[in-house]
């Protein structure tokens, strides 16, 4: 079994519907794949919740934090959650070797952070565009 370290930020709709799908297919995935997805941490505007015991966030948990979210709530708020104001600085905390950074935010402001990611050899996928679109030479 191979286990993938996620980091994801964003937990809009975009967000959301990815964790939605990661808890849902766990079993496909292992069988079909011989793969566990473990979400590291989860980052929204202004907060994180992250797994500093490496293991991960536990399904009840995502699907804890999904409900928030959609009540409107903002994870630096959670007793589990915490502020944070630099992506790159919750990278660094979660980020484990092979890790899978995920930006599913809809703003140019996580730039950095996945610079930071791929300086640390972390894989990045993008749900977003705007990184793209801005001059990287500045950063």
């Amino acid at each position: 079994m191979h286990e993938l370290p996620v980091v994801l930020l964003g937990l809009g709709s975009v967000g959301r519907a990815l964790v939605r799908q990661i808890v849902g297919n766990r079993a496909l995935h292992a069988s079909e794949y011989g793969l566990i997805l473990r979400l590291l941490a989860v980052t929204d505007r202004d907060g994180a919740v992250v797994s500093f015991d490496g293991r991960g966030i536990s399904d009840a948990q995502l699907l804890d934090l999904i409900a928030y979210k959609e009540g409107r709530g903002r994870l630096a708020d959670l007793p589990a959650g915490g502020r944070q104001d630099d992506l790159a600085a919750v990278i660094d905390v979660a980020g484990q070797p092979g890790a899978v950074v995920v930006d599913c935010t809809a703003t140019e402001e996580t730039a950095p952070a996945l610079l930071y990611a791929l300086h640390k050899k972390y894989k990045v996928v993008l749900a977003n565009k705007k990184p793209l679109t801005i001059d990287q030479e500045g950063i």
